[in-house]
């Protein structure tokens, strides 16, 4: 995140903190982020605390706020599946809204299509209606729907199946075997694989489902967020138990 900078936590201006203002800096003062910066803290949220989406997704919340008051908030992302700007084919969960005089109407979604986590940005939307960022974000999943696809790609031997030291079997199988990418519809897109493994030699045990290490793949027609080659995970397909002596000595 290279063009981010935070004030404070809240979001006021420096100036509305009162007590808690930064007496360094201006009353203006105030947060600010890129596009692409709350695209990558929109990823972080959703990677590393995807229970948030859990609390997003819903349509409404019931606050008790004394015993016998119970106080209703709704959600304000009118793009939830049943919502008056829900997208047809894309199952949105999240993710935040924002207004303020500076930035305007803005708005962070995410949501499910084909399969995928998709995240969207929309800062600024034009016009006095609020809702226009909803429409802009609709705009973005046509945009995505329309004029890419997602392109398979066939996971080469030479990476799937890989030699162990030590283990009852001389190879195991990684996982996974395929792996696809966003292209254009009227291109196929060109690519580099490279793999990078935790451990220079692969030594058993290893355990199904345990990470030894990422396939990456590299293009000039792909962009990622953070400008690193896109990444996979690889994983074990099976158990690989530790042989005994004489399956170490053999092997």
């Amino acid at each position: 995140m290279t063009k981010t900078n935070i004030v404070n936590s809240v979001g006021l201006d420096n100036g509305d903190m009162k007590s808690f203002k930064l007496a360094d800096l201006p009353n203006n003062a105030a947060n600010t982020m890129s596009a692409r910066d709350v695209a990558i803290l929109s990823q972080y949220f959703v990677t590393h605390y995807p229970e948030l989406l859990q609390i997003t997704a819903q349509k409404e919340i019931k606050f008790q706020i004394a015993k016998d008051q119970v106080k209703t908030e709704k959600n304000l992302n009118k793009m939830l599946p049943g919502e008056q700007y829900a997208v047809k084919g894309v199952t949105i969960d999240g993710l935040k809204t924002g207004t303020s005089d500076r930035a305007g109407a803005c708005f962070a979604s995410t949501g499910k299509y084909q399969g995928h986590r998709i995240i969207t940005v929309i800062l600024h939307s034009k016009g006095s209606n609020k809702d226009n960022r909803f429409k802009a974000t609709q705009n973005l999943y046509k945009i995505l729907k329309t004029e890419d696809h997602l392109q398979k790609i066939k996971v080469p031997s030479s990476v799937t199946t890989r030699k162990v030291a030590n283990g009852v079997e001389k190879t195991m199988k990684l996982t996974p075997q395929h792996v696809t990418i966003w292209s254009p519809y009227d291109t196929k897109t060109n690519y580099t694989l490279g793999t990078q493994y935790k451990k220079k030699k692969l030594e058993a045990p290893i355990w199904k489902g345990e990470r030894v290490g990422s396939l990456r793949i590299t293009s000039d027609q792909l962009e990622t967020l953070n400008g690193e080659p896109l990444t996979y995970s690889l994983y074990s397909a099976t158990d690989v138990r530790r042989g005994n002596f004489w399956q170490r000595l053999l092997h």
